[in-house]
């Protein structure tokens, strides 16, 4: 069974974007070192404080799925309204 990262992305109205990154309780060395890198790149994006679009949040994920093959990445986009 392929373990899966889950990336979250939640869009407010006048707000930057929440990005929120999960993986499984029971997962593999590959799972948490493709969390990682998740992680360090949704920090980078942060720091350099550039507009996150959907765009970018796919090719995030491609980028994991062409390095992590075993893994298996939901990405999840929602809308909250002030």
């Amino acid at each position: 069974m392929h373990e899966w990262i889950e990336i979250t992305v939640t869009f407010s109205d006048g707000a930057a974007p929440e990005i929120s990154v999960k993986t499984p309780l029971s997962h593999s060395f590959a799972a948490t070192r493709a969390h990682y890198m998740c992680l360090m790149r949704v920090r980078k994006w942060q720091d350099e404080q550039a507009v996150c679009s959907v765009e970018w949040i796919e090719a995030l994920v491609k980028d994991l799925k062409d390095g992590w093959t075993a893994l298996r990445f939901r990405l999840r986009r929602e809308q909250r309204r002030a």
